[in-house]
C-alpha cells in the first residue's frame, strides 16, 4: 500500500456511498443500463493489479449501475434489512476487523461460542470439548 492509498480509498468509498444513498429515493430499482452493466462485470483478472483505487473506481462506475437499488426501507420481498448508518458503519468495521470464528478455535470467544452455552442449542450438543459432560 502506498502512502495515502488508504485515505484515498476510504474517501472515494465514503463519497460514493453517500451519493448512492442520497439518490436512492429517486433511483428506480433497476436502470435502463443495469443489465448491460452487470454483464460487463466479469472476465479474466489482469495479470498484474492496478491498485485498490483503480479497482474501486471501476466498481463505482460499473457496479453501482449494475446493482439493484434494494438498499433502504422500500425493498420488501426479502427480509435482509435496509442500510442504516449504524448497519453501514458496523459492516465497514466488521470488514476492517476481518475476523473469522475459527480464529478462536480452542478458546471461548464471546462472539463465536456464546451459542454453545445455551441449553438445548444444536451447537451445545454438537460442539462439546473432549471430556465435557452432556
Amino acid at each position: 500500500m502506498h502512502p495515502g492509498e488508504l485515505d484515498e480509498v476510504l474517501s472515494l468509498v465514503g463519497t460514493e456511498a453517500r451519493r448512492y444513498l442520497e439518490g436512492l429515493d429517486e433511483r428506480p430499482l433497476l436502470t435502463d443500463g443495469s443489465e448491460a452493466a452487470a454483464r460487463s462485470l466479469g472476465g479474466p483478472f489482469p495479470e498484474e493489479g492496478e491498485g485498490a483505487l483503480v479497482a474501486l473506481k471501476e466498481l463505482v462506475e460499473t457496479g453501482i449501475e449494475a446493482s439493484v437499488a434494494s438498499s433502504g426501507p422500500r425493498m420488501f420481498h426479502f427480509v435482509t434489512g435496509g442500510v442504516t448508518p449504524a448497519a453501514l458503519g458496523a459492516d465497514w468495521l466488521t470488514s476492517t476487523l476481518d475476523q473469522s470464528g475459527f480464529a478462536w478455535s480452542g478458546h471461548r470467544s464471546p462472539p463465536s461460542s456464546s451459542g454453545s452455552r445455551l441449553p438445548g442449542s444444536p451447537i451445545s450438543s454438537s460442539c462439546r470439548r473432549a471430556g465435557e459432560a452432556s
